[in-house]
């Protein structure tokens, strides 16, 4: 800062003087009015540089201080701030997907007549509509259940997957094939604990037969 170095400069000659005069003038009131007019100089030279730096054109010095906020670096910080922010709210929704599968395992496994083999939870992952996070539907993913795996296969018989139903309380669909076979009072019940549990309602719930 050039006024800045003029002020330190200023300042130098003025004391050096001083001194001078201090080691050559004798003893007396001249001496006295020296010291005075010296300081008197010393406050002219503050006065001076005080008023040239409100003239200052500090935006020209320092044109980081008057950079707007939509500048690139910036508008580059706030698009990594938005990727990680993103990045963490998919991890977050995943994992909450994951805690509402394993409390409806958990539910199911009281169930003595049929097994849940499968679960996969639907959330509303878009932030810009109602409802974001909540549960839009439950698929789940059924079978009979019997003393050795929980399936019902018979020998020889492998697993057989049939079209999703739509559970509807009260309007239950029969499948053909295992679908027959699975107690339809067992699969209501269960859709009706779980609607109750998480506050749904039994048309969210998708079932798949094996």
């Amino acid at each position: 800062m050039e006024i800045v170095r003029s002020l330190v400069q200023n300042l130098i000659v003025i004391i050096i003087i001083a001194m001078l005069l201090e080691m050559f003038l004798p003893n007396g009131d001249m001496r006295r009015y020296v010291k005075m007019i010296m300081g008197l100089l010393i406050i002219v030279a503050v006065i001076q540089a005080v008023v040239e730096l409100g003239r200052w054109d500090y935006a020209a010095e320092f044109p980081v201080l008057t950079r707007q906020s939509e500048s690139h670096e910036l508008a580059a910080i706030m698009e990594n701030g938005q990727r990680l922010t993103d990045e963490q709210q998919k991890k977050a929704l995943e994992e909450y997907k994951r805690g509402i599968a394993r409390q409806v395992m958990a539910l199911a496994s009281t169930n003595t007549q049929i097994s849940l083999t499968g679960v996969d939870v639907k959330i509303q992952s878009e932030r810009n509509k109602p409802g974001y996070g909540q549960v839009k539907e439950m698929h789940l993913t059924v079978a009979q259940k019997n003393k050795d795996n929980g399936l019902n296969n018979s020998a020889g018989q492998g697993i057989k997957e049939v079209e999703p139903v739509v559970v509807a309380e009260g309007n239950f669909q029969q499948q053909e094939g295992p679908a027959s076979q699975i107690p339809e009072a067992s699969v209501v019940g269960l859709v009706e604990t779980l609607a109750k549990f998480f506050d749904l309602s039994p048309e969210q719930f998708v079932i798949n037969y094996q």
